[in-house]
Formats: C-alpha cells, sequence, structure tokens
C-alpha cells in the first residue's frame, strides 16, 4: 500500500470514530435532557395537584364550619320549641 492511501485509511477511521463518540455524546446528553423535562413535567404537575388538593381541603373545611354553625342553630332552635 501506498503511504497515501495508508494515510488516508487512517483519517477515515478516525473520522468514523469522532462521528460515532460524537453521536454517542450527543445521544447521552439528549437522553438526560429528556428526562429532566419529563421530571420538570412531573414536577409541575404534581404542584398543580398539590394546589388543587389545598383549594379542595379550603373548600371542605369552610363547608364544615358552614354546617357545624347551621348545626349549632338548629339545635338551639330545637331546644327553644321544646322548652
Amino acid at each position: 500500500m501506498e503511504i497515501g492511501t495508508l494515510i488516508l485509511l487512517s483519517l477515515v477511521v478516525a473520522g468514523s470514530t469522532t462521528i460515532i463518540v460524537v453521536a454517542i455524546i450527543w445521544g447521552y446528553k439528549l437522553k438526560i435532557k429528556k428526562e429532566e423535562l419529563r421530571d420538570k413535567t412531573l414536577v409541575e404537575l404534581e404542584r398543580e395537584r398539590t394546589k388543587d388538593l389545598n383549594r379542595w381541603q379550603s373548600f371542605s373545611e369552610s363547608l364544615f364550619q358552614t354546617n357545624k354553625g347551621l348545626m349549632e342553630v338548629y339545635c338551639k332552635n330545637n331546644t327553644k320549641q321544646k322548652e
């Protein structure tokens, strides 16, 4: 083989190896970004879910207080009627 052919073959092998290594690194970084995005999305969904649960809890506590007040008034009125 001629020296020029060997040099060209070496350059092709080096270039191919570089492309493969860069592709592997790029794919790994893309995979990490995808996982980070998924985790971020899950965190956002959990935050929204927590906000909704807090709203429902506040609503149920308010409803409970209202019902408690109504029951107290009803019991007082019922007691007065029995007397």
